[in-house]
């Protein structure tokens, strides 16, 4: 069956933010007590990324729905929102690459991330029954996103055995699958089989006999060798090579080259070169008519068998051993009976072990739908009984909404895994197998998995009020563009390049879900990523003195600050007003030296953006008040006299003699003074055009041998005297016309050179340095001035001649 998405507008719902005061809540149960469960305590609910809820309960329930004695259990279940597109559901096996391997459900989570970059697992629970004895391989059909790495059916009806099967769009198909009876080769650009260029269907994997037409596979589970003369063969290296039970096989990896083949041969995954061991990791596509013409050096290739019809569509598929509720009807109710139990059989057909399985009591691992399309994952746990049987577990999934229903492995299998707040896959139930937890190593798992948001919180950085958002590193995350980042209705968008972000405007100790847009490789992504604020701390330190005690305030964080602490000592009440939040400390004298007290405190917390506050309560401690008097300073004043001069009162009061030193710090200049002196003269103060600061400090050693201080107020005289600067010149640096304090240097002179006008002149002031040039004039004897006075003489003469013969 196919199982339609119901109510489009549920798809915004992993859109939304939503915030929640605490990391889990607990609430009245989802179940309600009735003639087969009694509720024991509260439901406690984890909300976990992608908007998947975590829910767990304790619970009592009879056996066979029958009886009056109630087993207790423990139920844990997984459940998406409905009909939510951004959590995706995977069966998944860990990724040895030429072997099945078994392994607990939380190792293959993290070999289903480290194998899928980009996705991280939400939660998920064991899945196939598998060959826990030998190979570890499932029992049944079993798809991994796109990769039908069990082919091999073991139906007899639906009831018993089927798949679950998963489109890409996470849409369920139920059933009996077909498979193709024959092997097709998918061919790809590249490793991540996005864009498949063909699909050819081969001739065989591994035959007996090698086909003369279209094209052989040849994998290292081949029994034995082949003559490949007069065949062309391409080399390759698997990623993933898979042989069942029932020598049905799977393949992936990269053709690496071609060439002629040889009289005896066949791949291997290891070969001895140089007497040292290499993990080659051999396949052979080899033809004899021309059929590997389609393919190229580099080409990736998938060889598997397909699911047709209606089951072309999974994406991802794993086994279930019986149907246990159909439409909100439960299968095997009244199994116990004989009579009931023939009709069951008839109705149903036998399955495995006449209805052995239905009525035994295991711990119970089991998938469902809701009537709203979300999906279900359960596990439920034996606390005084061994487990409950399927008729017990079919209730059990219909009281919680579902109305479809099926089992996977149970016992000591049955493991349900989560991810929580810090990033971490935890097992969430107990697991029976080894009696300390462990999980046993099972065949498969099937997953809740989503987009990685690609961010992580910096935990150091972030406050009650801000969080601080970094992009995790690595090449994945790299390519993620068009990033959005929305909490609290306020969107952040940010650059390509950009690889921090800063929420602000957020509830103290609050949980949120901010919604991460982005696009990487083309594809457009929405996921959710879980962010805590910070709890925030009252900054309150109460500080005993030998009458009383301190509560020193100081500011931690730069939003939220405490404005007011209502203290209990003993049965005294002390209002501390912090309204404008510049308290550094509160004094309550007046009590016994030595002696013990009880203190407790309530504190108000305000908003300064706001104005909104909350308040809190810390719990009532002891303090003990000292057994000493600590020094103090109890005076400390200025007076100024004539002549520059100032003078320091001082008292200081050292009833225990701890005092080691005592001196005053003038301008950052320390001034050693005597405690009993009580005054100390300044000389040369001037106070007209300069500023002095003054703070008396006295240090002084605990009767166990602590080194402390104590210090005044800074007390000031004069006021800061303000510069009325000059500029600079060419020849004096920039001055004080009031004090004649200089600052840098001179600019010096701009000159520009002499000439016959002018001589050597600064363009910046006028100064002038030597004389102008002097005018040139012709030296004596110079022959050629001498030639061209000649030329010139005869040249007059000639035109006189010429005038007076015309006349």
């Amino acid at each position: 069956m196919k199982i339609k998405k119901l109510l489009l507008a549920f798809l915004m719902l992993v859109g939304l933010c939503i915030s929640i005061s605490a990391k889990t809540v607990t609430t009245n149960a989802s179940l309600s007590d009735n003639k087969i469960f009694k509720i024991n305590g509260e439901e406690k609910i984890s909300y976990l990324v992608g908007g998947v809820e975590l829910h767990e309960q304790k619970i009592g329930a009879l056996k066979d729905c029958a009886g009056n004695y109630y087993y207790d259990y423990d139920t844990f279940y997984l459940q998406t929102q409905a009909n939510s597109e951004n959590v995706k559901i995977v069966s998944w096996s860990y990724r040895n690459a030429e072997k099945w391997q078994m392994n607990g459900v939380s190792e293959i989570a993290r070999n289903f991330e480290e194998h899928n970059p980009g996705w991280i697992v939400v939660g998920g629970t064991n899945a196939d029954f598998f060959n826990i004895n030998s190979n570890g391989q499932m029992l049944n059909t079993a798809m991994e996103n796109g990769e039908l790495i069990n082919p091999d059916p073991n139906y007899s009806n639906p009831w018993w055995r089927g798949i679950l099967g998963f489109t890409k769009d996470n849409e369920l198909i139920t059933g009996i699958p077909s498979v193709t009876n024959y092997y097709n080769l998918h061919v790809y650009t590249e490793k991540t089989m996005k864009n498949e260029t063909k699909t050819i269907q081969v001739a065989g994997v591994n035959p007996g006999t090698l086909s003369e037409t279209g094209i052989n596979v040849i994998t290292k589970d081949s029994g034995s060798f082949y003559d490949l003369t007069g065949y062309t063969v391409m080399e390759g290296k698997y990623d993933l090579v898979r042989r069942t039970d029932l020598n049905s096989f799977y393949l992936k990896g990269t053709i690496t080259k071609v060439r002629e083949g040889n009289a005896k041969e066949k791949p291997f995954d290891v070969r001895e070169i140089n007497g040292v061991n290499d993990y080659v990791q051999e396949f052979y596509l080899v033809a004899k008519d021309g059929s590997l013409d389609q393919l190229s050096i580099g080409d990736y290739i998938k060889c598997q068998k397909d699911y047709t019809g209606k089951y072309a569509e999974v994406y991802n598929s794993a086994s279930y051993w019986w149907k246990i509720l159909d439409e909100g009807t439960v299968m095997f109710e009244g199994h116990s009976d004989p009579k009931k139990r023939e009709e069951i059989i008839k109705k149903y057909g036998q399955g495995y072990s006449d209805l052995g399985y239905v009525t035994c009591t295991k711990a119970r691992c089991l998938f469902g739908v809701k009537a709203d399309g979300s999906y279900v994952m359960t596990c439920i746990s034996g606390s005084t009984s061994s487990g409950m049987t399927l008729s017990e577990a079919a209730y059990f999934m219909k009281e919680i909404g579902c109305v479809n229903a099926w089992d996977f492995d149970g016992g000591g299998s049955a493991t349900i895994i989560a991810r929580n707040d810090e990033g971490k896959i935890y097992t969430v139930n107990t697991p029976s197998d080894a009696g300390d937890g462990t999980e046993r190593r099972v065949g498969n798992a099937i997953l809740m998995v989503v987009r990685d948001s690609g961010f992580k919180v910096n935990n150091s950085k972030s406050t009650p009020s801000t969080v601080t958002l970094e992009r995790k590193a690595g090449e994945e995350y790299s390519k993620m563009t068009n990033i959005s980042i929305t909490i609290n209705n306020k969107e952040y968008k940010l650059t390509d390049d950009q690889t921090t972000c800063e929420i602000v405007g957020l509830a103290e100790n609050t949980k949120y879900y901010a919604t991460v847009k982005y696009t990487s490789e083309g594809e457009n992504y929405t996921t959710t990523l879980p962010i805590v604020t910070n709890k925030y701390y009252h900054g309150v330190d109460i500080v005993p003195t030998s009458d009383g005690f301190n509560f020193n305030i100081w500011r931690t964080d730069e939003i939220l600050y405490t404005s007011k602490i209502i203290a209990k000592i003993e049965d005294k009440e002390y209002v501390i007003d912090n309204a404008d939040g510049k308290l550094e400390t509160y004094r309550v004298k007046g009590l016994f030296k030595d002696d013990t007290y009880r203190i407790s405190f309530t504190y108000t917390v305000t908003n300064s953006e706001t104005g909104e506050s909350f308040e809190r309560t810390e719990a009532e401690k002891e303090y003990h008040t000292l057994s000493y008097s600590l020094p103090e300073i109890t005076d400390f004043n200025l007076k100024k006299r004539a002549g520059n001069k100032v003078v320091v009162n001082y008292t200081i009061e050292d009833e225990d003699g701890l005092v080691t030193s005592a001196y005053i710090m003038h301008n950052g200049e320390k001034v050693k003074v005597e405690v009993a002196d009580g005054k100390y003269t300044f000389s040369d103060i001037d106070v007209e055009s300069s500023r002095h600061s003054f703070k008396l400090v006295v240090e002084y050693e605990t009767p166990d041998g602590k080194p402390q201080k104590v210090e005044s107020e800074e007390l000031t005289l004069g006021e800061e005297h303000v510069h009325e600067w000059v500029e600079a010149t060419c020849t004096a640096p920039k001055t004080c016309k009031t004090c004649g304090a200089t600052e840098g240097e001179a600019l010096g002179h701009d000159w520009k050179e002499a000439t016959t006008e002018a001589p050597k002149t600064c363009t910046r002031c006028g100064a002038t340095e030597g004389e102008k040039l002097p005018t040139e004039k012709p030296k004596k004897n110079c022959k050629k001035t001498s030639l061209i006075s000649i030329l010139v003489s005869l040249t007059v003469v000639a035109g006189c001649l010429v005038i007076r013969k015309k006349h």
